[in-house]
């Protein structure tokens, strides 16, 4: 099985500021992406993009299916949150994909939509005959047997309380949980994932923004599109 990781970064998308002017966001993983594409062994693969952790945005879908395109990929999306195909649609889509791409979001939620139509085992069965998985944040982690529940342990405050930090359960495609987005965090921060790993005695991984893990059939690799980033391998 054939899994990219990555721990975040922009997508060259648009925002629409509260004064009514556009800020245009980086593209930070050029690289990644483009290891995406040379995994395939294609100069032009027929990737897929999912937007479930983020309810399917048009906005979020319509640049990273743009940024694709510009890198010479055949690039569709497969909207899974509302009337989802039958599976007989999603087998014809998946016998035709070289590679899958996840957006970030809401990892419970995408994993839980996921599960109800079961498309995770649809995406085991491809990815076992050659299928490359990818995503970025929520479409990093989910392939792990378990990732954080950070984004849902806020307070009344609204702050993280991050003595009730602990782990959800992934697909399971890889031993281990994941963190994304780890250069964001403080040292204090940082180590109640250490901790997390102690305490489950799992391995953990935590991958900053602009870097990525490569499981290529048991064969583990980094890359990176920015100085200094990298991927961590939690204490355990």
């Amino acid at each position: 099985m054939k899994i990219i990781a990555i721990g975040g970064g922009e997508n060259g998308r648009v925002k629409i500021l509260p004064d009514g002017t556009k800020k245009q966001y980086p593209l930070d993983n050029i690289p990644i992406n483009k290891k995406i594409i040379e995994m395939t062994g294609k100069s032009n693969p027929n990737i897929l993009f999912l937007g479930t952790a983020g309810k399917d945005s048009p906005n979020y879908t319509d640049y990273l299916m743009a940024h694709f395109s510009s890198l010479g990929a055949n690039v569709s999306e497969l909207r899974l949150v509302e009337n989802p195909p039958t599976e007989s649609e999603i087998r014809n889509i998946l016998s035709n994909t070289d590679a899958i791409y996840v957006g970030g979001g809401d990892t419970r939620f995408m994993i839980d939509c996921w599960q109800k139509i079961g498309f995770d085992k649809l995406l085991q069965e491809y990815a076992d005959t050659g299928m490359i998985l990818s995503g970025l944040s929520a479409g990093a982690i989910c392939w792990f047997d378990y990732y954080d529940n950070e984004d849902y342990i806020q307070n009344e405050t609204g702050q993280i309380d991050w003595n009730k930090l602990d782990l959800l359960p992934g697909l399971g495609f890889i031993h281990g949980f994941c963190v994304p987005h780890y250069n964001t965090k403080t040292k204090i921060e940082q180590g109640f994932f250490d901790a997390l790993a102690k305490k489950h005695n799992i391995p953990g991984w935590a991958i900053d923004n602009n870097a990525a893990i490569i499981f290529d059939n048991g064969k583990i690799t980094t890359v990176a599109s920015q100085p200094n980033m990298s991927v961590h391998y939690l204490n355990t």
